[in-house]
């Protein structure tokens, strides 16, 4: 299998719209970066995509339909119980291929994979269950029969996209390999998440990938590409008003710094570059950010690795070229895969509306056990929103910055708040996805 021919930095630009077109031709032509994201009316320009082919010929450039329904995402509305037998996996497939058509038809020899449907919940933290295995098996199933159309229409077909965590049991993968087998990437979104204050960094659900590759077969792997990565606090603030330029670009170098170990991994593209609804602004990446990120991608080779298969861990044997000292905004942080712990303090968490102990646990590397303890709560099955509650400052896979320059700008207006529902699906052009994985649970936040 094509393991990514890479030579420098995995990150790039998930464009939504071309705004400033010259700008984003100079991040292309500077950067040469290995994948290129375009999604959605903006994005899906065929005079933008030929300049950007023109200025960097090797790039792969993957492209995602707007579907206004995704039926998959309805199965237990649509197929309550048995029902399920009745999906039919080949018209909903044939459906989804007759939307596309149109922009298959146009972009013949610009774009190189589509993606299909997004961010398909299949499970969530409840114990597996057969009913999970049905829904993987139809996803499969919709994923066999939409590459094989994709690819009679020449193009390659990225498989799955699933949301940051997802799915949450990795022994659904059993139930997706037919879907990889037939596809020629697998495609997953790797969102870091911050705390309220944008103090502290969850990472514990990026390089998940490693996960699937342990557990799929060789024979069914396929090479990585992260379509949507970033900063993300429940799909309601992104870096802007909480992190300077240089401090988020020095979060996404260290999550760079691990992807850059995998060369099945091709290349991951940060959420987002031309947003033009102001519920997402404090996410867009142009301008000066998008600039200083040409800039690292140009000049950071990839670590030399040591051949492996995939499926292992390769290691580097040279020490990476991230930087280890403090970046100029006065921010270090830690490398993801070393849990950082902040000395004689803990993380508050405010309660939100849906939440449970197990799902906080989960989102925060910890125990039902030890919050229990920390809080010293007596019903753990009663919790209330706006209750503050106190995350172990040991937590797994929290990391830490020494110092944090919030710098808000004046010119870019926070997403609106609304309530968490981390369940929420992005399928709009203008939407993204949260962080967060599932949220049903017997004993919600009231």
């Amino acid at each position: 299998m094509n393991l990514g021919k890479s030579k420098m930095s995995k990150l790039s630009l998930h464009i939504s719209n071309w705004l400033d077109p010259d700008d984003t031709f100079d991040f292309i032509a500077k950067a040469q970066p290995a994948v290129i994201k375009v999604f959605g009316v903006g994005g899906l320009d065929d005079v933008k995509i030929s300049e950007a082919k023109r200025r960097s010929p090797n790039s792969l450039i993957v492209a995602r339909h707007y579907f206004e329904s995704q039926p998959l995402e309805r199965l237990d509305e649509l197929f309550p119980g048995d029902k399920i037998a009745n999906y039919d996996a080949n018209a909903d497939a044939q459906n989804a291929f007759a939307q596309m058509q149109p922009e298959l038809v146009k972009f013949g020899g610009l774009v190189d994979a589509w993606e299909g449907y997004n961010e398909v919940p299949i499970d969530n933290d409840q114990p597996l269950s057969e009913r999970n295995r049905q829904k993987a098996r139809c996803y499969s199933a919709f994923t066999v029969a939409l590459a094989k159309r994709i690819h009679h229409a020449g193009y390659k077909y990225a498989a799955y996209s699933f949301s940051t965590g997802n799915p949450v049991h990795v022994e659904l993968w059993d139930e997706l390999l037919d879907g990889l087998r037939a596809s020629d990437y697998l495609a997953l979104h790797e969102y870091i998440a911050p705390d309220e204050n944008w103090q502290n960094f969850y990472t514990g659900m990026c390089n998940r990938y490693r996960a699937i590759y342990t557990r799929v077969p060789r024979e069914a792997q396929r090479p990585i590409l992260i379509t949507e990565c970033g900063a993300d606090y429940f799909g309601q603030q992104g870096f802007h008003g909480k992190l300077s330029n240089d401090a988020y670009l020095s979060l996404l170098k260290t999550y760079d710094s691990n992807l850059m170990q995998d060369p099945y991994v091709v290349g991951a593209t940060i959420y987002c570059y031309g947003i033009d609804s102001q519920q997402w602004k404090t996410y867009d990446i142009g301008g000066n950010f998008s600039r200083m990120l040409a800039d690292y991608v140009a000049a950071t080779p990839t670590p030399h690795i040591i051949a492996t298969e995939p499926g292992g861990t390769p290691q580097p044997t040279q020490p990476s070229t991230q930087p280890t000292g403090t970046t100029p905004s006065g921010v270090q942080p830690t490398h993801p895969s070393t849990p950082a712990s902040v000395p004689g303090s803990a993380i508050e968490y405010i309660i939100q509306r849906g939440d449970t102990l197990t799902a906080i646990a989960r989102r925060f590397g910890t125990t039902v056990a030890a919050l229990v303890a920390a809080n010293r709560i007596a019903n753990p099955s009663l919790i209330r929103v706006g209750q503050k509650i106190s995350i172990p400052a040991a937590a797994r896979g929290m990391v830490a910055f020494a110092a944090q320059p919030a710098v808000p700008r004046k010119t870019k207006r926070a997403a609106k708040s609304k309530p968490s529902t981390r369940a929420r699906k992005k399928s709009a052009p203008a939407k993204k996805n949260q962080p967060a994985r599932t949220r049903k649970k017997s004993a919600r936040a009231k």
